[in-house]
């Protein structure tokens, strides 16, 4: 209780200035918690929410600085006391998925422990925040929704050529398919959420 969620290199580094010793708002986080629910562990899971929850107000500030948008941007990137988007590399700033990724850790929380009052009080204020980046940043174009600019992480995207000063290629790319997925399941979630708290469709 009260204690920093697990960083990449969690307590056994024995080194103050750790190489990755940082917060991940992705996979990495995912792996570190994820038997937690299923080994009857949930309340490990409660310093992850904690900690995200009070940069709140720095997560609204990227959102608005960074992109013009409403809502929360978590930067995949973050260490204690540094909330804002720190790290600048473009597969960094460029990934707007962490907060719709953290999400994710709410819904599992919710439907291990069935605390609906965590879901009403938590969950359901977190994805909403989330959603509404989303609902600003999203491009119309022709007849759809684009996610521009998006990232495939860990990828050399194909729908990028590389520019003599850019002779590599880079990560970011338009739709990328793990945006889609994050995006989606963040709307279901709600909207499933807003449901059984008997929010009308408009408020959610």
């Amino acid at each position: 209780p009260d204690s920093l969620p697990g960083s990449l290199t969690s307590l056994f580094s024995g080194d103050y200035k750790a190489f990755w010793g940082i917060n991940m708002a992705n996979i990495n986080l995912e792996m570190i918690y994820w038997q937690a629910a299923p080994g009857l562990l949930p309340e490990y899971m409660l310093a992850v929410f904690d900690y995200y929850e009070q940069a709140m107000e720095d997560m609204r500030e990227c959102a608005r600085k960074l992109f013009h948008c409403r809502g929360i941007y978590l930067s995949a990137v973050t260490v204690p006391g540094a909330m804002r988007a720190c790290c600048p590399f473009p597969h960094i700033i460029n990934w707007t998925g962490g907060a719709a990724w953290v999400s994710q850790m709410y819904v599992d929380y919710w439907q291990y422990t069935g605390d609906d009052g965590f879901m009403r009080e938590r969950a359901f204020p977190f994805l909403k925040e989330a959603a509404l980046f989303y609902e600003d940043f999203l491009v119309w174009e022709g007849d759809t929704w684009h996610v521009i600019p998006s990232l495939s992480p860990e990828n050399h995207t194909a729908s990028f050529r590389g520019q003599p000063e850019f002779p590599e290629s880079v990560q970011t790319a338009v739709d990328a398919a793990l945006d889609i997925a994050l995006i989606r399941a963040l709307f279901d979630n709600l909207l499933d959420m807003g449901r059984r708290l008997g929010v009308p469709a408009a408020q959610m």
